[in-house]
């Protein structure tokens, strides 16, 4: 969306699953971050992620941008009482 000349909003919707439901989910460092016993691992769902950007062209060569993201949780994350935290939701 292009509100005007200088402004414009973009939204995106990104889905996050699992290549195969055996596999754990990896922390940042690509170790994995679950035991594969546990319960509700074979879940392939990770979590679904909405992104609102905006952008403003301030000068011709100096663009600002701002954004806000809101994660919700898939059952292979919300199943672990451990990740499950109000404070990972925004990113």
């Amino acid at each position: 969306m292009k509100p005007t000349s200088k402004l414009t909003f973009v939204s995106a919707l990104q889905w996050f699953e699992k290549a195969e439901s055996a596999e754990p989910l990896y922390n940042v460092a690509s170790a994995p971050f679950l035991n594969l016993d546990a319960p509700g691992t074979s879940d392939k769902n990770i979590g679904t992620e909405i992104d609102i950007i905006a952008t403003d062209q301030a000068t011709k060569n100096v663009p600002l941008q701002a954004g806000y993201s809101w994660f919700f949780y898939g059952h292979a994350v919300s199943n672990f009482a451990a990740i499950n935290r109000s404070d990972a939701y925004f990113f």
